[in-house]
């Protein structure tokens, strides 16, 4: 199953912190084994042949057109908004290509510093990783249309 993950926007974070978290779920949900994971640069480049235009905001619509650009069943939406500096919320929307819509979506709370951070996001990935399978049952299950 190919997903692929946009980049993360974020309230009061600093973008090296977003840029943590992209790679923390990036590299959990490759180390799962139950993913193809698009990399960033190969969706660049795909991106940047199409000649798509993206204004780093992108909503379930945009998702849904790159993810049929880069071969993804699955694209994930991340955001990361900071509360001080010790309190995060993470939003990871779980957009499905084929129906073009928000499938699921992961929204943890996190009192704690970077490492708490990053190791939420790594339970995100486990979160994530389940809620598509489960998806993805359901889907097997029902009958195609004639």
């Amino acid at each position: 199953m190919a997903v692929s993950i946009l980049d993360f926007t974020g309230d009061d974070v600093s973008p090296k912190i977003l840029r943590a978290c992209y790679q923390k779920l990036e590299t959990s949900l490759f180390e799962s084994n139950r993913f193809t994971v698009i990399a960033k640069n190969q969706r660049e480049q795909i991106l940047e042949e199409m000649k798509f235009q993206s204004s780093g905001m992108c909503n379930e619509e945009c998702a849904v057109e790159i993810g049929q650009l880069v071969g993804a069943e699955y694209l994930m939406l991340g955001e990361i908004i900071g509360f001080g500096k010790d309190f995060f919320q993470i939003n990871i929307k779980i957009v499905n290509i084929e129906k073009g819509d928000v499938a699921e979506k992961v929204t943890k709370e996190i009192e704690g510093k970077l490492p708490d951070l990053l190791d939420a996001m790594a339970e995100s990935s486990r979160e994530i990783t389940r809620r598509i399978f489960i998806i993805s049952a359901m889907f097997a299950k029902i009958p195609n249309k004639p």
